[in-house]
């Protein structure tokens, strides 16, 4: 485990050393280091001179969600929640606009949380 923690360290490190001359310039501010619950403070003193962010909760990862059951859970109705309001204002505008509308739904709205079901594992019902 603790070799595991510390290979973690050194992987930023060297990333952060090698990264700028292929043009990758990690920025802890922008990073989020998930870690199970229980070693917060192990990872928090591990990076402490770094700006990483540290959670046992969850995160958003590339449109979908990562971490505790609740998390995702929480996040996912989050998610529905907004997208429902989407498809609201969607269906305000078909009204007076609706080849508009269908092209929102069809080329935007649809792909949106489809690919948000299958990033976080959001049942279909």
């Amino acid at each position: 485990r603790e070799q595991k923690r510390e290979s973690t360290r050194k992987y930023w490190d060297a990333m952060a050393e090698v990264g700028p001359r292929y043009g990758y310039f990690p920025n802890g501010r922008k990073s989020v280091l998930l870690v199970k619950p229980g070693l917060e403070e192990e990872a928090k003193n591990l990076f402490a001179d770094t700006d990483i962010g540290i959670t046992s909760d969850g995160v958003r990862y590339l449109g979908g969600f990562l971490g505790t059951d609740d998390y995702v859970r929480s996040s996912s109705a989050h998610a529905a929640g907004d997208w429902t309001e989407r498809i609201r204002r969607c269906a305000d505008v078909a009204s007076s606009q609706p080849h508009a509308a269908y092209h929102v739904a069809v080329c935007s709205l649809q792909h949106r949380w489809t690919y948000a079901r299958r990033a976080s594992s959001i049942p279909a019902d």
